[in-house]
């Protein structure tokens, strides 16, 4: 799979001609080739994809936080989103009372924390350029995205971007599915409101 097998999936959906190349002179390459880039690394961010799903060790940042925190790690350059730090799930840890007590803050790239490190990490890395290293379901998900997009300048009918959005959303559930059953059970961190119910 490649850029132009990508952007032919999407303009069969939408019926109109495939392209030979991302890099030909028609309409439909053109503008494909105008928004695939962003729109594909929108679409990685959204989900912890398995098939995008890295791990690495980082060394602090000599360069402390001005308060709040002792360390800043820099977040890996083909970091789409960070799954895991350290212990802790991004999405799900016991808040503190204020913004510097809870483990981590995510702020211009960085990772801010009291851990000396290494710090372990998980993430999503950005593979919107490698649409060969892209699981097949999340490959249909994102043609159908791509063929949303190209209604609004290449065919401009409602009714289409309403068909195309429609199987956009019945392609993601399924993309998600797929990534979500090849996964082995989470435990979450309980967030502090359900602790304190039984202390």
């Amino acid at each position: 799979m490649d850029r132009t097998t990508v952007i032919n999936r999407a303009c069969v959906k939408l019926g109109i001609p495939t392209i030979a190349s991302d890099d030909d002179q028609s309409e439909q390459a053109r503008k494909a080739k105008l928004i695939f880039d962003t729109l594909a690394a929108a679409e990685i961010r959204k989900q912890a994809w398995s098939f995008a799903m890295t791990r690495d060790i980082l060394a602090y940042n000599v360069a402390a936080p001005v308060y709040g925190y002792l360390y800043a790690y820099d977040q890996p350059t083909d970091c789409a989103r960070i799954v895991t730090i350290g212990d802790y799930y991004v999405f799900n840890y016991g808040r503190g009372s204020t913004v510097d007590d809870a483990p981590y803050q995510l702020e211009t790239k960085k990772i801010l924390t009291n851990d000396a490190g290494p710090l372990k990490i998980r993430y999503v890395k950005d593979l919107s350029a490698t649409p060969s290293a892209w699981d097949p379901c999340f490959f249909e998900a994102f043609a159908c995205a791509l063929a949303v997009e190209l209604t609004y300048t290449l065919q401009k009918v409602a009714q289409k971007r309403n068909d195309m959005k429609a199987d956009y959303k019945d392609a993601i559930r399924e993309a998600k599915r797929c990534n979500a059953i090849e996964q082995p059970p989470q435990n979450y961190a309980e967030e502090g409101y359900i602790v304190s119910r039984f202390a």
